[in-house]
């Protein structure tokens, strides 16, 4: 399938341009997404985040548009590295915001050695940015959320299951879960791991209810996803699940109809409808209009990745080393995912908790 190259401006998006601009006044922004394969679901609403944060951006700072290039990684890092390098080579861009752990983790050394601002988004790997220079992320990352799942089940239970994608992503949210969980005095009665494009998981789960878990974790995406979580409610009605961000983007959690009820997740304050600032007040108004359902994280916090960037841009900001420094020195961002601590080592701080999700929305009222 040959890569898919979108470029999003906002002169197509709002109207035509009565600002001047040139095609000169432009920083390129390069998209790395897994618009298809096991992830491509998550990679779409990635890609709506990132687009409406272009519109909005571009309305703001017509003087110093950006024009947003999305390429292709099919769910994997070969492919991704390939988009990668297009972007960089043939289009030039300055920054490629890379999605997802394993593909980030391809990158991440090539735009070292390049002088790439990479910008990893829905990429919760530990460690992302240690030890280079060219590397931000913008994300919650596994220590938040796996930390917070196994911070609630250590107040709840005993005994805990746990069930991950079988790549970065999941394997060091099982490894967190895992370390927080015992340490509040749980035990992991049992492990496995998954291809996120497989569906039939009975034999799987069915060998970890053995143990009798009173819990279940998932964290992972695509099909599988889906298919645990409906093998685990068929075989013990009565069992808690607990799943991860995936599981808070609508489309995936309305697939799984009432077997989503109960299902508890790492939400941010617009998953439950919370608004926080007049910013989200207003964008959660708007998404609500046009796409008839919240916006998850995973399309705030996109969104609010474009429009650091276009502030740093607008301010004179727009090659690779200084967009970095502009990142790494903006300590508190109110974005419409709420206040966002970046740090001075490329590390961003957002605080998820835990929410349930009942009749086809997330709700704040775990306690």
């Amino acid at each position: 399938m040959a890569a898919v190259a979108i470029v999003v401006t906002a002169y197509f998006l709002l109207r035509p341009d009565k600002s001047g601009a040139s095609e000169s006044n432009e920083t390129v922004v390069g998209a790395v997404l897994p618009l298809s394969g096991p992830a491509a679901t998550i990679g779409g609403l990635i890609k709506r985040g990132l687009e409406l944060g272009v519109a909005d951006a571009n309305a703001a700072h017509p003087q110093s548009p950006i024009r947003l290039i999305i390429e292709d990684s099919k769910s994997n890092p070969k492919d991704g590295l390939t988009a990668y390098r297009k972007l960089v080579d043939s289009d030039k861009a300055p920054v490629v915001i890379v999605a997802f752990s394993n593909v980030a983790n391809a990158v991440a050394p090539a735009a070292e050695q390049d002088k790439v601002l990479m910008i990893g988004s829905t990429v919760t790997m530990p460690g992302l940015t240690a030890g280079k220079q060219y590397t931000v992320r913008f994300f919650t990352s596994a220590h938040q959320l796996a930390g917070t799942m196994a911070a609630y089940a250590g107040t709840k239970f005993k005994r805990a299951a746990v069930i991950y994608a079988n790549d970065e992503y999941g394997k060091n949210s099982y490894k967190i879960f895992s370390d927080v969980f015992v340490k509040a005095g749980g035990q992991v009665t049992g492990s496995d791991e998954f291809v996120p494009s497989n569906t039939d998981f009975k034999n799987s789960v069915a060998r970890l209810l053995e143990a009798k878990p009173e819990c279940l974790y998932v964290p992972g995406y695509g099909p599988a996803q889906i298919a645990i979580f409906q093998d685990a409610r068929a075989l013990n009605p009565q069992l808690i699940l607990m799943g991860d961000i995936p599981m808070t983007n609508p489309p995936i959690y309305r697939a799984l109809g009432d077997l989503a009820n109960g299902v508890i997740v790492p939400g941010m304050p617009l998953d439950a409808g919370i608004v926080e600032n007049e910013k989200a007040k207003k964008f959660n108004s708007e998404y609500l209009a046009k796409y008839a359902e919240p916006p998850s994280g995973t399309v705030t916090i996109n969104y609010d990745s474009i429009m650091v960037l276009a502030d740093g841009i607008a301010k004179g900001h727009s090659t690779a080393s200084a967009l970095r420094e502009y990142l790494r020195g903006t300590t508190i961002y109110d974005g419409v995912s709420g206040p966002i601590k970046i740090g001075s080592d490329g590390e961003i701080t957002i605080t998820p908790r835990a929410m349930r999700i009942f009749a086809g929305k997330i709700l704040d009222d775990v306690r």
